[in-house]
């Protein structure tokens, strides 16, 4: 399933997008750890290439997983890693807000009309969005 960014799903955006790169031994580069090579005299054009390649298909796969309205803040920016940081700054929220809202629904959680399947289904999305942003110290 893609999960495309609207401005209001960053939390689970940025899993999912983190996820993907994980799976393809890629998340370097939105960490910031793979560094665009510098090409020396005697250099390798090789490898300037094959990052500039990586770079752009990670570029491309953010793009391709935002709101066309949100699309323009970050479409003329080069390097996936300022995408990432640039989004991660604009939309990434303080925790404290968004876990006491996840609290107060817990709270507020009644069957209703949903079959039990359905309500723990319900439930339990609230209960591991709200583990995802509570990291319990050790």
């Amino acid at each position: 399933m893609a999960v495309v960014f609207d401005g209001k799903n960053y939390d689970l955006w940025e899993k999912v997008v983190v996820t993907a790169l994980r799976a393809k031994n890629k998340l370097g580069f939105l960490k910031g750890i793979v560094k665009k090579p510098v090409l020396a005299e005697e250099g390798d054009p090789m490898e300037l290439q094959a990052w500039e390649i990586v770079n752009s298909m990670i570029s491309s796969w953010i793009l391709n997983v935002i709101d066309p309205r949100l699309q323009s803040s970050i479409a003329f920016t080069d390097l996936a890693y300022a995408m990432w940081t640039t989004l991660k700054k604009r939309y990434s929220v303080a925790n404290v807000p968004k876990i006491h809202k996840l609290k107060a629904n817990i709270a507020d959680c009644k069957q209703g009309g949903l079959d039990m399947v359905e309500f723990y289904s319900k439930l339990s999305d609230i209960w591991s969005e709200l583990e995802n942003l509570v990291k319990i110290p050790y």
